[in-house]
């Protein structure tokens, strides 16, 4: 599979997040080229707050395979994680890390914190971030896309204080 297929099934994971009255954000951990886990957002439905999409791929991922290091393991994730979420990749040896959109509110990989680059200094992790340069997943798109709101939205990168699209001419920031 490419990495557009992954993304796509981890947009599949934020859309049942959605429909569960969750906020719409999916991940998908890929090891050897096979799918280990799956998820969605679940900390409304399980009433915690740790309950983020990434997490419980990454604990059901270790779960399967047997081992809490994921060493050489991708997460496919629709948005960029946040302190909690990049910190439990650095933990658990994530190798690639491909999010679809920014967070401007609280994204901890480039855009609020860079979690990344101190996990690289405390334990050595080589996890690389990357966008997934697909356009149906540009950031200014990502979220309504997925059934978010439009005050939640406004407060991804690619949106403007009126919740209207910033496109690549108006700012360069709006790029993936």
């Amino acid at each position: 599979m490419t990495d557009n297929e992954y993304m796509h099934l981890a947009i599949e994971q934020a859309r049942a997040a959605a429909v569960r009255g969750e906020v719409p954000i999916g991940a998908i951990v890929v090891l050897e080229e096979r799918i280990v886990s799956a998820a969605g957002n679940r900390a409304i439905a399980d009433c915690d707050p740790t309950g983020h999409a990434e997490i419980i791929a990454l604990r059901a991922a270790a779960s399967a395979i047997g081992n809490y290091r994921l060493t050489g393991a991708a997460l496919y994730v629709t948005i960029e994680p946040c302190a909690m979420c990049a910190g439990a990749l650095v933990q658990a040896r994530i190798a690639r890390l491909i999010y679809g959109a920014d967070d401007a509110k609280g994204g901890a990989v480039r855009t609020c914190m860079q979690v990344l680059d101190a996990g690289r200094s405390i334990i050595g992790s080589r996890l690389r971030p990357e966008f997934l340069p697909a356009n149906p997943l540009r950031c200014s798109n990502l979220f309504l896309l997925l059934g978010g709101d439009a005050q939640t939205a406004r407060k991804i990168k690619g949106f403007n204080t009126e919740g209207t699209e910033i496109t690549e001419t108006d700012s360069e920031e709006a790029r993936l």
